[in-house]
């Protein structure tokens, strides 16, 4: 690994040779690791994976396309129970990939389905997900990589989320799997297991919104429901803070949808309340933005609930606030 930093620039012309020596390293050593995690054979893999994910980093985008094609069987066997010791390392390397400009292709996409199956286990596991040593899938087996997870779908998101919307497995949307395991988490955050859960599981939330506009209308009122039932169990202001953020993108996605949910559930009083209450803890440009944004979308409707009519003044007056209080940051940079 040491060795393809220091010479980044000149491994190109030899990527795919090593990367295909690589490959057949770590498959060597991770036959042994099964019986044996906690051995230096396992840190040895571990090495082969970093130093792959150098190999990544260093090419260009070009070439990646190609390494992806090669390395698709390692990172399938890293996400498996199996192969579970390396799954960060191979989460590492989808997101590297991806964010370095490779075009999410099907093959990686449809790995969205052993990621469901590490978070949420069950009794119907995907075709791939060997299992020889009969761990018990039941819970997961991959929920300390959670956060890994995320930066992989938010990648994907931003890169190819079409077919996260067309993908299907056994009648369901990719989409409807990712948010399984983002309600799963949002259940470990409320049982107050891992505090960092639920704001993750937000996060892919608002990638969805955010990286999809007009092309997840079937899914924005789960999300917005997901996002609002979990705003009554989020136990840090934080947590609070980022649903309410993403409330605002659901918002620019579709005024209009988000307002007729918050209507007809009587959440509008309560929401609104919580987001006034949230304003001067937003002090980050982006998210004065997505507020202005949100304002802007509520004011353009042609009608909303007499709750927001009320509120038309006080509306005006914050986005003139946010809009000035963005102009200082410019002017500050």
């Amino acid at each position: 690994s040491n060795m393809i930093f220091k010479f980044a620039d000149k491994i190109e012309p030899y990527a795919v040779d090593l990367t295909n020596q690589m490959i057949k390293g770590f498959t060597r050593l991770a036959e042994v690791v099964k019986d044996d995690e906690e051995s230096e054979v396992a840190l040895a893999a571990q090495s082969v994976m970093s130093t792959i994910e150098r190999i990544l980093e260093s090419v260009s985008p070009s070439l990646l396309p190609q390494l992806e094609a090669a390395l698709y069987p390692v990172i399938e066997y890293t996400l498996t129970p199996d192969g579970r010791t390396f799954m960060k390392e191979g989460l590492d390397c989808i997101t590297m990939m991806l964010f370095r400009g490779a075009p999410l292709s099907e093959q990686t996409a449809s790995l969205i389905l052993l990621m469901h199956y590490a978070i949420c286990g069950g009794d119907n596991p995907p075709p791939n997900a060997v299992n020889t040593i009969d761990l018990d899938t039941d819970g997961g087996y991959g929920r300390d990589c959670w956060k890994d997870m995320v930066m992989v779908l938010e990648n994907m998101l931003s890169r190819g989320g079409d077919l996260l919307v067309s993908g299907t497995w056994e009648g369901a949307s990719y989409v409807e799997y990712i948010l399984r395991m983002c309600q799963a988490m949002f259940d470990v955050n409320a049982n107050g297991l891992r505090d960092t859960c639920g704001t993750n599981a937000t996060r892919v939330l608002m990638a969805f919104l955010e990286n999809m506009p007009a092309k997840i209308d079937n899914w924005q009122i789960p999300i917005l429901q997901m996002l609002l039932q979990n705003l009554d169990r989020a136990k840090t202001t934080a947590l609070r803070l980022l649903i309410i953020q993403v409330v605002c993108s659901s918002l620019f996605y579709n005024a209009q949808a988000t307002i007729d949910y918050m209507e007809t559930n009587g959440l509008v009083q309560k929401v609104f309340t919580i987001w006034y209450e949230s304003l001067t803890h937003f002090k980050k440009v982006f998210e004065r933005k997505r507020l202005v944004l949100a304002i802007d979308r509520i004011l353009e409707l042609p009608q909303t609930p007499q709750l927001i009519a009320d509120g038309f003044k006080q509306f005006v007056t914050t986005l003139s606030e946010q809009v000035a209080k963005i102009s200082e940051a410019r002017e500050d940079e």
